[in-house]
């Protein structure tokens, strides 16, 4: 189903991208290091996001069937797995269902283009908690875990796949993890070494497919969880193609260079996440 959406999301998603990195301060998301590295070392992994690419290019060649599938409604189910240090509900590292729902809630309100959102564009979609798990029983769509015991754990967790003082996200994700063929996973940690979250594109492998956030991005309603699901969805970063800020991304065919979204000016990272005044890649003012 992810990789059905990703292929029509783009460019409503994108205007809900922009915005998200524009709100993002002192947020860094770590979708970059993660994807470039799953890329140089899981072949299955670069086969998909290419398969990926050109599905939306093919999709989007095609304005009858960009219509037809914008005309339907898709509802997501979505698993929240909280892994917590053994501190009760409700507490620091262990939300409550009611802030969880709180952030779905805020999710949505991001896809719909409501309340803070408002002036972005709305897309079909619409998050909910899984109301059957994996057997079939009931439940709420929240699978809360005791990590204090992960090796690592409470010094926080790290992007990479080992690491001597942070636990292993791959370990966490081991301890709690439903099928991504029918669920979209979100793991939610007390903290990551240097980011605020990454997600998967589609086409991750069962084990990793999924965002993971930090908790504070739970309890304080911020705007992370919103921006990974954009990468859930195949969106880059603006600055996509930027060599780590250094250059202005090439722009020429801007279907297929860049953050491949043909609305967006070609722009480069910098150290404000809100910059004023000309874009130094376009000589014009930033929009």
């Amino acid at each position: 189903m992810k990789h059905f959406l990703s292929s029509w999301l783009c460019l409503a998603l994108f205007l809900i991208s922009l915005s998200v990195n524009a709100q993002q301060q002192q947020q860094p998301c770590a979708f970059d290091e993660v994807h470039r590295s799953t890329l140089a070392k899981d072949h299955d992994y670069e086969l998909a996001v290419l398969k990926n690419e050109s599905r939306i290019q093919e999709v989007l060649s095609q304005p009858n069937e960009v219509a037809r599938l914008a005309a339907g409604f898709y509802e997501i189910p979505v698993v929240f797995h909280i892994f917590h240090t053994g501190g009760a509900v409700g507490t620091t590292f262990n939300p409550s269902d009611a802030q969880i729902q709180a952030a779905l809630n805020f999710l949505n309100q991001a896809y719909a283009a409501q309340g803070t959102f408002s002036s972005g564009t709305a897309t079909p979609v619409k998050f909910v908690l899984a109301k059957r798990s994996p057997t079939c029983g009931v439940t709420n769509g929240i699978v809360r875990v005791n990590a204090s015991t992960v090796p690592g754990y409470t010094n926080g967790v790290t992007t990479n796949a080992t690491s001597g003082t942070f636990a292993s996200n791959l370990v966490l994700k081991n301890l709690s993890r439903w099928p991504s063929s029918d669920y979209y996973n979100i793991w939610v940690v007390n903290t990551i070494d240097s980011a605020e979250g990454f997600a998967m594109f589609p086409g991750a492998s069962t084990q990793t497919d999924g965002t993971m956030v930090r908790v504070n991005t739970i309890n304080n309603l911020t705007t992370t969880l919103i921006h990974e699901f954009g990468h859930g969805f195949n969106l880059y970063h603006a600055f996509e193609g930027d060599g780590d800020g250094d250059v202005c991304p090439v722009n020429t065919t801007c279907t297929t260079q860049g953050d491949k979204v043909c609305d967006t000016q070609p722009i480069k990272r910098s150290s404000a996440n809100c910059p004023s005044g000309n874009n130094s890649c376009t000589g014009q003012a930033y929009t």
